[in-house]
């Protein structure tokens, strides 16, 4: 009788640790050991392809055999709150991991540079700006270096341009986010149609932390030719 009873505890545990949900959010102090494995490294364009890396920037794709979704990958964080409202050291750096469902990276970006928000190069802001945030992006204009596809500093205000647009396949995603900037970034993914409907992720990262996230990629449910969309920036202050 005392076996049963020990029996009938532990399957009962055993079920309760079984019904634990798979999909949560995970913050941690530590980064993620990278797994390159069964991996097809394409050529450039909208396929496969690794940006020049720079001591300040490394963009790294891994395709996926049989891939059947255009997603628009993010390239780095920006800041893109309104200038009036910025702070002049304000930064969105941050270094990041894309893994499929067997644990495979597709994704991984590392970005000690951070860009602005085309808004930071409108003259008519740019009139009204406190002097600090200007200082700062004439200090980053000048000192920047050129890294496939970005030409110039002003380049990096778009953070999803079509170099970055990449072919995935639909299926659960861990999303490895290390927050390297002083400031909060605002972590989407979801539809490039909308950040408002059928939205996957929309999350907030804290200043230097690491956050894990799952996230389901799936075509869009009404109009497949939509893509998928993953997005950071630094919205919040």
């Amino acid at each position: 009788m005392k076996n049963l009873i020990i029996i009938g505890v532990l399957l009962y545990v055993f079920s309760r640790n079984a019904k634990t949900p798979a999909t949560k959010t995970i913050t941690t102090t530590t980064p993620p050991t990278p797994k390159k494995t069964n991996i097809d490294n394409g050529g450039t364009g909208g396929g496969g392809g690794t940006t020049t890396p720079t001591g300040a920037y490394i963009f790294e794709f891994f395709q996926q055999s049989d891939a059947n979704i255009t997603a628009h990958l993010v390239s780095h964080s920006r800041v893109a709150t309104p200038v009036s409202d910025t702070p002049p050291n304000a930064t969105a750096t941050s270094e990041q991991w894309l893994y499929d469902q067997n644990g495979t990276l597709i994704l991984h970006i590392k970005d000690n540079v951070g860009g602005h928000h085309p808004n930071f190069f409108d003259a008519g802001q740019m009139a009204t700006a406190p002097q600090g945030i200007k200082d700062r992006i004439a200090f980053w204009v000048q000192n920047f270096v050129a890294v496939h596809p970005f030409s110039n500093y002003e380049s990096r205000g778009n953070n999803h341009n079509a170099y970055f647009n990449r072919t995935i396949k639909t299926g659960t995603y861990r999303w490895v986010y290390h927050n390297t900037s002083n400031t909060r970034h605002t972590l989407f993914a979801g539809y490039a149609n909308s950040e408002t409907e059928n939205v996957k992720l929309n999350v907030i990262s804290e200043a230097g932390t690491f956050t894990e996230y799952s996230v389901e990629v799936a075509l869009h449910p009404t109009d497949p030719a939509i893509p998928f969309k993953f997005n950071s920036n630094n919205y919040q202050l």
